[in-house]
């Protein structure tokens, strides 16, 4: 989830942090590449490897994938789990924050494009008046306007939020419950006058794409996206396990150390917003898939692109500020062309995707704890592009 407020209040100061890891099987984290993997006879592996050693001298964890129309190239450092000492691979599941958005996106597009529903009917088609009626703005929105965060609908994500997961361990709410910090707020500004990054808008539409799916949301992500494209390591947590077994555990800097945060990661995780788990290869096949035709039509993928509206001063990427938001994924000016994806953060996640579709080229770079700053994140792109469009 992007633009999420972040209070530094060190855990301990509030409870004894309880180890809620001690129940993951270390044989969970064993993995494959799902497909062909020819990172050794890429002819740039030795710079992508030293961009990624470069990064890692004062960050501890990062994952990349990088894929053009004729090799890619697939590393990691770090580790998944400390405790157990078990590494980060190119392989290894980490949460995906908000470009879970993105996987939301497309099973709303699918709706639309099996006539399902129309991405203009209004949200009080979909969910009941006792659901909505107390959520500012809710009654006055189409569906298209939470697609693109036009609604004026107040993020859920706040400080009282925020207090709430740091001082109850393991603190998991159903996607209702997370909407009713919205209560009593007022709307950001009118239905339809101007985006404003909202995630209580995807976890609206999830509850709408489990209406008109007849199915829990992280059902219909395995059925509509991960089976049809071949996933083996996406999926979206489940309410009762937000965070799937085999996913890299969550860090935060504690004085020269790391400490194990799954603890506060499960309140980002299991809704349309911010549930999903992945991989750099599968995140850059999931957009090969949305733009091949295995996941819409080109119709349906053109209403997804076209209809965007300007982020203005919320952009993902401080050095691209031209940057749109279209019906569930981002559209940025970059210097190698226009380029989609999405960017998400949680508590302790990171993850950015990025694909040229006219290139066939797609980066991915996923983090599994909350150092390091953009800073450090944005070198790393810009070399890792560099070197992908030389």
């Amino acid at each position: 989830m992007r633009y999420l407020l972040i209070l530094i209040i060190p855990c301990l100061a509030l409870f004894s942090c309880e180890d809620l890891s001690a129940d993951i099987n270390p044989a969970t984290y064993s993995c494959e590449m799902t497909f062909a993997d020819n990172s050794e006879s890429n002819p740039n592996k030795d710079e992508y490897q030293k961009s990624l050693e470069t990064f890692t001298q004062s960050n501890p964890t990062v994952q990349v994938s990088v894929k053009n129309a004729t090799s890619d190239w697939n590393g990691a450092t770090g580790m998944a789990d400390i405790a157990k000492d078990i590494p980060f691979t190119p392989c290894s599941p980490s949460m995906v924050g908000s470009i879970s958005k993105l996987f939301t996106g497309v099973l709303m597009m699918q709706l639309h494009e099996e006539g399902i529903l129309s991405v203009d009917d209004p949200l009080s088609k979909w969910l009941d008046t006792e659901l909505i009626e107390n959520i500012p703005n809710a009654k006055l929105v189409s569906l298209r306007q939470c697609l693109n965060h036009t609604t004026g609908i107040p993020d859920y994500l706040g400080i009282k939020h925020y207090i709430d997961a740091v001082n109850k361990p393991n603190f998991k709410l159903t996607q209702a419950e997370k909407l009713t910090y919205t209560y009593g707020s007022d709307p950001v500004h009118e239905p339809g006058k101007v985006f404003d990054y909202s995630n209580s808008n995807y976890v609206i539409l999830g509850l709408v794409i489990e209406k008109a799916r007849n199915m829990t949301l992280w059902d219909a992500v395995e059925t509509y996206i991960a089976q049809p494209l071949g996933l083996q390591h996406t999926q979206m947590g489940t309410h009762d396990d937000p965070i799937p077994d085999g996913t890299a555990l969550p860090y935060r800097r504690a004085g020269n150390n790391y400490q194990e945060v799954k603890f506060l990661a499960v309140s980002d995780a299991a809704t349309g917003d911010g549930g999903m788990a992945s991989n750099g290869q599968e995140l850059i096949e999931f957009m090969k898939g949305i733009f091949d035709g295995r996941l819409m039509k080109q119709e349906t993928l053109s209403m997804m692109l076209q209809d965007s509206v300007p982020v203005m001063d919320q952009s993902s990427y401080d050095e691209w500020p031209d940057e749109h938001y279209g019906l569930g994924i981002e559209v940025y000016q970059t210097p190698y062309g226009v380029a989609y994806g999405h960017q998400g953060s949680t508590t302790s996640y990171e993850a950015y995707l990025l694909y040229y579709p006219e290139k066939e080229t797609g980066m991915a770079t996923l983090y599994s704890y909350d150092g390091g700053g953009y800073t450090a994140r944005r070198t790393l792109h810009e070399s890792l592009l560099a070197t992908l469009f030389k």
